[in-house]
C-alpha cells in the first residue's frame, strides 16, 4: 500500500513539479515501495507532523502461518497482527535499507503489538465523577500492563532484530541530539520579585536586542562561576583568600553593560571592559572603555606586573535571539579569551547555541572544553530602554581553556525525564527475550480522549509488563532502543458493547528504529562534516530544505528536459552536467547536499556529478569555510571502495566535488547572461525596503547597520531576483524550430528562493518574467515560518503585426521593420530591477543590460483577403526574453506608431 499523507495546508502544486510536501510523499514511496512493500506484506503509514517534520509507521504483517496452521490475525480478545513474528532476514535488510535512504522523514516506528482494551462502566449511578475517573484510569492502565506482559517473545525479538539492523545502517550518525560534554547543574533558584531599574532616559541610541542581566540572576551566575573556577583550578588560589580568589586571579567582565556581573566579582581583583559602559556613577567599579576583542593583557592588568597571574573571563556577549540568529560574537569572545591566555571563560548564551556543532562551525578554538552548564531562570533579563523584563531561553556555559587541575567529580548530573522509567531489573530466572538489549519506555496518550491518564503512568505500567515478559529496561542514556506505548481511542465498538464496556481504546507498542538519529539529518551529507552546524545558525538552511531546493529546481528541470533523475540525481539519455548557481552559500549546505545527490549513500558510486555548481557569498570567509567543508567531505569519502560485483579487484576513487566558489555580491553577479540551468538562494531573513525589515549586516567597525545612516544599504530582494532572471537560461523557442526532432529540447531555467520575509520576496518576483511552478508556505526555518518558491523562466514575448502590402510579389520587409523597431527601442532601457524606463537625455547611451530590446522580426504568413482583394503580410516581433508581456505591449505600441508615421518600402499601412 502506498503512503497516505494528510492534506497539506499549502496550495496544491503542479503535478509536473511537486512541492516539498509532495517530495516527502514521493521519498517515502520510493524507499518503502522498493525495499519494504511486497516483502512478506507491509503496511506503511506516513504521518505529516506539520512544520515539525514527518513520521513513518511501519506494520510488518505476518504473512507466514503459525506452526499450528492458523494465522495470527485479530482474535476475540482484540489482539491484532504483531510485527516481528514473521520478520525474516529479507525484511530486516529491506526496512534498514529504506531507513538509510529517507530524507524528509525524521523518525520511523515499527509496530510491535497492538491490542484493544475496554473502558468499562464500573461506577454505580450514585458514584461521583472523580471516583468513576479513577476507576476508568485504573482499568486502562491495567490493560496497558496486560498488553505489555503478554507480548509474544518472537514479536519483540523480531522487532529488536530489525532495530539492530537499522542501528548498524545508521552507525556513526548520531546527529541532532548529541550529548554535550560536561555536567548539567541545577537551575539556580532566584527571587525575582524586586522591582526592575527604571527605563533609561536619553543616552546613546541602542541597537536591536540590547538586554541587561538582572542583578539577582547576575549574583547567582557569578557565584556559580567562582565556585566552578575554584573547584577545577584549586592550585591557582591561596589558602587564606577567604574563598574569593584574592591576589591570585584577575577576574574580567567582558561586555560590562550595566555592571551586573562585575558588581559581584571579587572587587579588588576585577575589571570590566565595554565600549559603552552604563554603570551607575556612584559605584566603585573599575571599567575599561575599550573593545574586548582588541584589548591587550597589559590593559587588563592595569599596568601591574602580570607575571603568571591567570585571567578568568565571564561575559554576556551580544547575540540575536532564536536559532536563525547570529552567534558569531559569542565565539569571538571565547576565542579572544583564549588569545589573552585566560584560564577559563563563562558565557551567557541562548540555548540554541548550546550545541557542539554550532560553536565548531563558527570556528571556536579547540582549546575550549565545556566543563559545566546550567539553565537560567525565566525573566533573567530586562530591556533598559523600557525597563521591562525580557525572557530569553538562555544557558550559562563554563569552558575550560587550560588543563583541569582537579579530578574530583563534584557536579550534579542530569536528571532523567519525568516520563522515563529507570531500570526495573529483571528476575535472574526469567529469560531475557531482548537478547540483552536495554529498552527505554516512553508513554503517550490522546489528550482529548484520556485527559486523566498520565503519560508517566502509561510508561510505568508498560515497563512492569515488559519486565514480566523478560525485557531488560533502563534509562534513556544507557538504552539502545526506545519503545513507545501509545493509548488512543478506536477499536471494535461491537466487541466493546458485547463485553459490557462503553468505548474501546487501543494500546500500540511501537519500537523507534532510529533513536537520537532523525533521518532528515542522519541521511544528509552535511552531517559527515563536523564543522557544519546543520542549519542551527543564521547563515545556513537545514539540510533537508537545501536538498528539497536542489530537487525542485535542478533535478526536476533535468527530468523535464529528457533525463530520468531519480533519488540519486543521475539522468539517463541527457547531458550529465547542469550548471547550478547558489547565490548565497553561507555554510555551504546546498553544495554539500549536491554531493550526496552525486555519490549516493556513503560514497559507493564513482559516477560523474549531475551538477556543476557555482557558489558564492558576500563574506569571503564563508566562501573559504565552504571550500574547507567540501574538502573535508571529499577526504572522508576518498579512498578505495568496493568495486561493483565484489571480488578482489582494485577499488575506485571518488572524484572531487564539481564546485567553484567565488566571493561576490548576489545583487551584481560576475556571470554572463543565460549561463545557468538552476538558481538557488536562501535569502536573508529581512530583504525588503520596508521599515523594520532591513538586512542586518556589519560595518568594518563592527557597528550594526540598523539605525545608522552611514551603513551600507540593505540587501534588496528585487536586485537579487533580477540577477537570477539575467543569469538563467531562457527556454528554447519552440515556435520557430522547424525540425520536429529539435522540439522540447530545453525548458527555462528554474529558481528556488527561500525566505521568511515572504511578502518582500513575492513583491520582488511579481513583476518579472517568471511562471510559478510550486510553492510551500510553511517551511520551518529554526522556529521561523519561511516560504519556498520555485519559479521558471518564461520565453521571449512576441507580438504580431499585420500590414497591407503592394501585391503578391511584395518583398519581405522583416529587415526594414527590425531596423525601425530597434531604433524605436533605443528610447527605452531596463534598469537594474528590470523595470522598463524611458531614456532621458541624461540616461546612459547603452542599455544597462546590454543589447537591443528587440531581438528579431520574422515573416510568419501571407494572406489574400477575398473581400478587399488585397494581400497582407503577418510579421512577428520577438522582444528581449527578460521583458514581461506588459512591457512588450508598451514597445509594440511604439513600434506601431513608428510604422504608421513612416511605413517601410512595400508596406502600405497596418491593418
Amino acid at each position: 500500500p502506498s503512503p497516505s499523507p494528510s492534506p497539506s495546508p499549502s496550495p496544491s502544486p503542479s503535478p509536473e513539479v511537486p512541492g516539498r510536501s509532495r517530495l516527502d510523499e514521493r521519498s517515502v514511496s520510493s524507499a518503502s515501495g522498493e525495499n519494504v512493500v511486497g516483502v512478506g506484506g507491509v503496511d506503511v503509514n506516513w504521518i505529516k507532523r506539520g512544520n515539525s517534520g514527518s513520521q513513518l509507521e511501519v506494520v510488518l504483517l505476518d504473512a507466514a502461518s503459525d506452526s499450528d496452521g492458523s494465522n495470527s490475525s485479530e482474535d476475540e480478545g482484540g489482539k491484532s497482527t504483531t510485527a516481528g513474528e514473521g520478520a525474516g532476514e529479507t525484511d530486516c535488510c529491506a526496512i534498514s535499507s529504506a531507513v538509510s535512504r529517507l530524507r524528509f522523514v525524521d523518525y520511523v516506528y515499527l509496530r510491535v503489538c497492538s491490542e484493544t482494551v475496554f473502558r468499562r462502566d464500573s461506577a454505580e449511578e450514585g458514584d461521583g465523577g472523580d471516583v468513576a475517573a479513577v476507576e476508568e484510569r485504573e482499568i486502562l492502565l491495567g490493560g496497558v500492563r496486560r498488553v505489555a506482559a503478554e507480548i509474544p517473545p518472537a514479536a519483540l525479538d523480531g522487532a529488536l532484530r530489525i532495530g539492530r539492523r537499522c542501528r548498524e545502517a545508521l552507525r556513526d550518525r548520531d546527529v541532532g541530539l548529541e550529548k554535550l560534554p560536561g555536567a548539567l547543574l541545577p537551575k539556580p533558584r532566584v527571587d525575582l520579585s524586586s522591582p526592575l531599574p527604571p527605563a533609561a532616559s536619553g543616552g546613546r541610541e541602542r541597537v536591536v536586542n540590547t538586554v541587561y542581566t538582572r542583578d539577582e540572576v547576575a549574583e547567582a551566575v557569578v557565584g556559580s562561576f567562582v565556585r566552578l573556577v575554584r573547584t577545577h583550578y584549586p592550585r591557582r588560589f591561596s589558602e587564606d583568600d577567604g574563598g574569593r580568589g584574592a591576589g591570585t586571579v584577575r577576574w574580567v567582565d567582558a561586555g560590562t553593560g550595566s555592571g551586573a556581573l562585575l558588581r559581584h566579582l571579587p572587587r579588588n581583583h576585577a575589571v570590566g571592559v565595554d565600549t559603552h559602559p552604563n554603570c551607575s556613577p556612584g559605584e566603585d567599579l573599575r571599567v575599561l572603555r575599550a573593545d574586548f576583542l582588541t584589548v591587550s593583557r597589559e590593559d587588563l592588568m592595569g599596568g601591574e606586573s602580570s607575571g603568571g597571574m591567570p585571567i578568568c573571563v565571564i561575559c554576556n556577549p551580544p547575540f540575536t535571539e532564536r536559532s536563525r540568529g547570529n552567534y558569531s560574537a559569542i565565539v569571538k569572545f571565547v576565542n579572544r579569551s583564549s588569545d589573552l591566555g585566560a584560564l577559563c571563560v563563562g558565557v551567557i548564551a541562548p540555548t540554541q547555541f548550546a550545541r557542539q556543532r554550532v560553536w565548531t562551525s563558527l570556528g571556536m578554538t579547540p582549546r575550549a572544553r565545556l566543563i559545566a552548564r546550567f539553565l537560567l531562570p525565566d525573566g533573567a533579563f530586562y530591556d533598559p530602554s523600557d525597563g521591562k523584563a525580557k525572557h530569553v531561553h538562555s544557558v550559562f556555559l563554563f569552558f575550560g581553556l587550560e588543563q583541569i587541575e582537579s579530578d574530583a567529580s563534584q557536579i550534579e548530573a542530569e536528571n532523567s525525564e519525568s516520563e522515563t522509567v529507570l531500570g526495573a531489573g529483571t528476575d535472574a530466572g526469567v529469560a531475557n527475550v531482548a537478547s540483552n538489549e536495554i529498552i527505554h519506555v516512553v508513554g503517550r496518550r490522546n489528550k482529548g480522549s484520556f485527559p486523566s491518564v498520565p503519560t508517566a503512568d502509561i510508561a510505568a505500567r508498560t515497563a512492569e509488563g515488559l519486565a514480566e515478559a523478560g525485557a531488560q529496561l533502563g534509562s534513556q542514556e544507557e538504552s539502545q532502543f526506545t519503545l513507545i506505548a501509545k493509548l488512543h481511542s478506536g477499536g471494535d465498538s461491537d466487541k466493546a458493547t458485547a463485553a459490557g464496556a462503553s468505548t474501546p481504546a487501543i494500546v500500540d507498542l511501537d519500537l523507534l528504529l532510529n533513536p537520537k538519529r532523525p533521518l532528515s539529518l542522519s541521511n544528509c551529507s552535511s552531517c559527515r562534516v563536523p564543522q557544519h552546524s546543520l542549519g542551527w545558525v543564521s547563515s545556513s538552511a537545514k539540510p533537508p530544505v537545501a536538498y528539497a531546493m536542489l530537487k525542485l529546481a535542478a533535478a526536476e528541470k533535468k527530468k523535464r528536459d529528457g533525463g530520468d533523475v531519480g533519488e540519486s540525481g543521475a539522468a539517463a539519455g541527457s547531458d550529465s552536467s547542469l550548471v547550478v548557481i547558489n547565490a548565497m552559500c553561507g555554510e555551504g549546505t546546498i553544495e554539500l547536499e549536491a554531493q550526496l545527490n552525486e555519490w549516493g549513500d556513503g560514497g559507493e558510486s564513482n559516477e560523474a556529478s549531475p551538477f556543476f555548481m557555482i557558489g558564492g557569498d558576500k563574506d569571503a570567509s564563508a566562501v573559504l569555510e565552504t571550500s574547507r567543508r567540501l574538502d573535508t567531505l571529499w577526504k572522508g569519502w576518498h579512498g578505495p571502495t568496493t568495486p561493483s560485483g565484489g571480488g578482489d579487484g582494485p577499488g575506485r576513487l571518488c572524484p572531487r566535488p564539481r564546485v567553484d566558489l567565488v566571493a561576490w555580491d548576489a545583487q551584481r553577479l560576475p556571470l554572463r547572461r543565460g549561463i545557468a540551468d538552476a538558481y538557488l538562494a536562501d535569502l536573508p531573513i529581512a530583504g525588503g525596503r520596508r521599515k523594520g525589515k532591513r538586512h542586518e549586516e556589519t560595518r568594518a567597525s563592527g557597528a550594526a547597520t540598523q539605525g545608522n545612516d552611514d551603513a551600507p544599504p540593505p540587501l534588496d530582494y528585487r536586485l537579487v531576483a533580477a540577477e537570477a532572471m539575467r543569469v538563467l537560461r531562457s527556454p528554447l523557442d519552440y515556435r520557430h524550430v522547424k525540425a520536429e526532432a529539435e522540439k522540447n529540447l530545453r525548458s527555462g531555467g528554474r529558481a528556488a528562493l527561500l525566505s521568511a520575509d515572504a511578502g518582500n520576496m513575492d513583491a520582488a518576483v511579481r513583476n518579472l518574467h517568471w511562471s510559478q511552478k510550486c510553492q510551500s508556505a510553511s517551511v520551518n526555518m529554526g522556529g521561523l515560518t519561511a516560504k519556498l518558491s520555485v519559479l521558471e523562466r518564461r520565453g521571449a514575448c512576441a507580438k504580431d503585426l499585420s500590414a497591407w502590402v503592394e501585391g503578391e510579389d511584395a518583398a519581405d520587409a522583416s529587415e526594414s521593420l527590425l531596423g525601425m523597431a530597434r531604433n524605436m527601442s533605443e528610447g527605452y532601457y531596463l534598469d537594474t530591477e528590470l523595470g522598463l524606463q524611458v531614456r532621458q537625455s541624461s540616461s546612459p547611451s547603452t542599455c544597462p543590460r546590454g543589447g537591443s530590446l528587440v531581438e528579431r522580426v520574422e515573416l510568419r504568413h501571407t494572406y489574400f483577403d477575398e473581400g478587399s482583394k488585397r494581400w497582407s503580410h503577418c510579421y512577428r516581433v520577438y522582444f528581449d526574453d527578460m521583458l514581461t508581456n506588459r512591457q512588450a505591449k508598451v514597445l509594440e505600441k511604439s513600434v506601431r506608431m513608428a510604422i504608421e508615421e513612416n511605413p517601410p518600402g512595400g508596406i502600405l499601412e497596418l491593418r
